[in-house]
């Protein structure tokens, strides 16, 4: 019985101290329009190697050696071009992941006017490709790579015209939708957010999804018609 005793008085002195079923705060990762990044890319090499958007090419430069990947396909295609850039030995030192991107997504005269040159070295990783919000008619955040977590809101403001369909993809795979029907911007209890331009995320989504360890999460929210300004979060949160 005193055994007994001394767990269960062990176990509410843990949980007084946050140690039993602790829940971290959560954390937002929020992109406002013209923020989102399409894709990561690392190098892994001997050299400091050289990466430019230049509207409708990638120019990937390894070595003094210069790959032109062509910009107006599939992500799933430049992404695949990417991660065949070779240096002047033939040797592949760039891989490519998505992140505010999908696999069917095309970004041809979607992105950002053209960039500078961007230095990468050896282990280094960049997020790249800057998605015009008004073109794509997208807002998206992601996070890439981190701790097993939940996610466990939604927040935001994408203004524009239309419906604003959200979803939420874990590597790819979609894992929950919601449709705020324009004019009127219903949430998903009944209640009425707002009936102008910029509908208010927050509230829509009332669930939790867990996403393991280093697993690709991207939320996106897609106007029918135009897309604006404003932007779009998600809250991560670790049990």
């Amino acid at each position: 019985m005193m055994k007994k005793l001394r767990v269960i008085v062990g176990l509410l002195l843990l949980a007084a101290i946050g140690v039993v079923h602790a829940e971290q705060e959560g954390v937002t990762f929020f992109n406002e329009a013209d923020e989102a990044k399409a894709i990561t890319i690392k190098y892994r090499g001997a050299a400091t190697a050289t990466i430019t958007n230049a509207a409708t090419t990638i120019e990937l430069v390894d070595d003094d050696y210069t790959n032109s990947i062509a910009i107006g396909t599939t992500m799933s295609a430049v992404l695949t071009s990417i991660n065949a850039a070779t240096n002047t030995a033939g040797i592949r030192n760039f891989t490519s992941d998505y992140l505010c991107s999908l696999s069917t997504d095309s970004l041809s005269n979607k992105l950002v006017a053209a960039t500078a040159q961007v230095d990468i070295s050896d282990g280094k990783e960049v997020q790249f490709l800057t998605m015009d919000t008004s073109a794509t008619v997208t807002f998206d955040v992601a996070r890439k790579d981190g701790p097993a977590c939940w996610v466990t809101g939604i927040t935001g403001n994408p203004g524009g015209t239309g419906n604003a369909t959200t979803t939420i993809y874990v590597d790819g795979d979609m894992k929950w939708t919601d449709i705020s029907i324009s004019p009127c911007y219903d949430n998903v209890d009944g209640t009425i957010f707002s009936t102008n331009a910029n509908v208010n995320l927050s509230g829509t989504f009332n669930e939790s999804i867990y996403v393991g360890k280093d697993r690709t999460v991207l939320v996106r929210s897609t106007r029918a018609t135009t897309a604006t300004t404003g932007g779009i979060g998600v809250i991560f949160t670790q049990r």
